[in-house]
């Protein structure tokens, strides 16, 4: 879920992609934004991916 937000994508087409609701989709981005202490998806992205946590999980 997060590289494709990394990636671009919007919440409903991750939801779309995963077959979950995009609610869903919303309060784990949300929940990853709170753990990083960032406050819009943009700088999310960038701290996701300057962590290199994306690359320890298999795609």
């Amino acid at each position: 879920m997060l590289r494709l937000m990394v990636a671009g994508h919007t919440d409903a087409a991750i939801a779309k992609r995963l077959g979950m609701s995009t609610r869903t989709v919303s309060t784990h981005i949300k929940k990853s934004s709170e753990l990083f202490n960032s406050h819009s998806r943009a700088p999310l992205a960038y701290l996701l991916a300057q962590s290199g946590i994306l690359e320890d999980i298999p795609a």
